[in-house]
């Protein structure tokens, strides 16, 4: 037998080597993109099957985690409605559609809307949104706000905009590329993605093999839903600079990209083998080992799919590397209640709510722990020192209103339930507001019905006063039947948990319940009852 040379040894593992990395980015690709189309095919399927009938009424909805099914065994309100609104009219086969995704906001909700109209043709849209924006409040009655309403009625705001735009992008071109790169990360934050993608986009004209304009370009993509393109930009980064210190970035985002595309699929729990965004994380954890990012964002990745002990490990060292990053403490918190282990999540809550910067979801969920511990004198004041710290959060409130319905301490309950409620009649958040307008907005010209329903335990009145025209809007009140479902039943037989302040993701019971509720009002207000 012919003995191999030792350079001929190399060889063969060199191209073995090119040869599984490949294969891993074909699997990557052509699986990634079966998880992103199941969802979309399920409903097309549906649609499709349904085209041909008479009296066919398909209805659309839209929101985060507490429309989508997170397949914890309670159900969604979406899947419950469908048969309640069959077995109610027999003139017409009901179709209910979900495009609800975990995690996401009003403004990817917006830039995904011609798709799913387009893909989907329907009659109804239904949303329930806005609690995972950005928490931003302005008053309703500020000087500010009475100007700026009062430019918007003017003929020729449009056109004086538009020369503000082409004077302000002349000096542009003078600023560097550090001075873009911040401004790109400014209007992230402010969720401006079509400003942040023109501030990376200068970067690249000004230095093409610049990888934080491609970078910050592939997160502008993910943040606005639009996977495929930013799969494209950060693959193709990760290949032409390979070496590059800021390398790692491209895969911690594109780690999140298959995190949610995975979470709006049910074969997301029959990945086993080829676990693209794991892969994507410890990747990034390999390039730069002593950046906490990755291991905080893979440890929520893990508590998604059930992996606790992977997750709990991951998050304690994000903690090990930043003792500050309040949100690993938050998320191993949440971890701690999900397996039931109350007195280490109330020890992590402590510690999120202890950092310097305010993080009202770890007051909400402490105080959440202190009740389940049957500690309610130490809930009632972790939530009044949250509220000491930020008087105007209407969440807060609301937490504290729903702790003493607990208690059957009703009138203080309603104290503070009018007390949130004041709040936001008061203040509203501009980027929740403008893009539940702009969603109307072209609901209304495509002549699709636009339900716009509240949040379980809340008024309905802080919605409607965003819109002056409500003439073609059908508007859904969650407050009064929950409210007294919760009085008759308790709390933990209405809700998973409390993230929202009076409210969080709906048991099967409360699930039915918005059902029902949102059945009987589209029964009644529509012609074709």
């Amino acid at each position: 037998m012919k003995k191999i040379s030792l350079g001929q040894k190399i060889m063969l593992i060199g191209l073995g080597i090119i040869l599984f990395f490949l294969l891993l980015e074909l699997g990557l690709r052509v699986s990634g993109q079966i998880l992103l189309l199941q969802q979309h095919i399920d409903n097309k399927l549906t649609v499709n099957t349904i085209e041909n009938l008479n009296n066919t009424y398909v209805i659309l909805t839209l929101g985060e985690s507490t429309t989508a099914d997170l397949h914890n065994n309670q159900s969604s309100w979406p899947r419950e409605l469908e048969p309640i609104l069959n077995s109610k009219n027999a003139n017409y086969t009901y179709v209910v559609l979900q495009e609800a995704i975990p995690s996401t906001n009003t403004k990817e909700i917006l830039y995904r809307l011609n798709k799913n109209l387009d893909q989907y043709n329907p009659n109804m849209v239904i949303t329930m949104m806005g609690i995972n924006d950005a928490y931003s409040i302005v008053p309703y009655n500020s000087s500010v706000n009475k100007i700026t309403h009062v430019f918007n009625s003017f003929r020729t705001y449009k056109l004086l905009t538009s020369l503000i735009l082409n004077i302000e992008q002349k000096f542009k071109k003078s600023l560097t590329k550090d001075e873009y790169f911040k401004l790109g990360q400014k209007y992230i934050e402010k969720e401006e993605y079509h400003r942040a993608e023109e501030m990376y986009k200068n970067i690249l004209e000004q230095s093409p093999k610049n990888t934080e304009g491609y970078i910050g370009l592939g997160r502008v993509f993910y943040r606005t839903g639009e996977y495929n393109k930013a799969k494209k930009i950060l693959f193709e980064t990760i290949k032409q600079f390979p070496k590059d210190d800021r390398i790692d970035q491209a895969y911690i985002i594109l780690g999140k990209v298959y995190r949610e595309q995975m979470t709006t699929v049910e074969v997301y729990h029959e990945q086993n083998d080829v676990d693209i965004a794991e892969k994507m994380f410890k990747a990034a954890i390999a390039l730069n080992p002593e950046n906490y990012h990755p291991y905080s964002t893979l440890g929520i990745f893990y508590g998604d799919i059930g992996k606790d002990y992977k997750s709990e490990k991951m998050l304690k060292k994000a903690i090990e590397l930043n003792p500050t990053d309040g949100y690993a403490y938050f998320e191993l918190g949440v971890l701690y209640c999900k397996i039931e282990e109350y007195d280490k999540a109330k020890a992590v809550f402590k510690k999120a709510v202890d950092l310097k910067d305010f993080y009202e979801d770890a007051y909400i969920w402490l105080a959440w722990v202190y009740q389940i511990k049957n500690e309610p004198n130490l809930a009632e004041e972790v939530l009044k020192n949250g509220i000491e710290q930020n008087p105007d959060n209407d969440i807060l409130y609301g937490s504290l209103a729903q702790h003493y319905e607990d208690l059957g301490q009703y009138d203080l309950a309603e104290k503070y339930f009018e007390k949130a409620n004041n709040i936001r009649l008061k203040f509203y958040n501009p980027i929740t507001n403008k893009n539940y307008k702009e969603l109307n907005a072209i609901l209304k010209k495509r002549g699709v019905t636009h339900v716009i329903m509240q949040y379980p335990m809340r008024s309905v009145e802080p919605l409607k006063k965003m819109f002056k025209d409500r003439s073609d809007i059908i508007f859904v009140d969650n407050e009064n039947v929950f409210k007294k479902a919760v009085k008759e039943k308790g709390t933990k037989q209405i809700f998973v948990d409390m993230f929202g302040g009076e409210f969080g993701h709906c048991t099967l019971k409360g699930n039915k319940l918005i059902a029902e509720n949102v059945a009987n009002v589209i029964l009644k207000e529509n012609s074709f009852t």
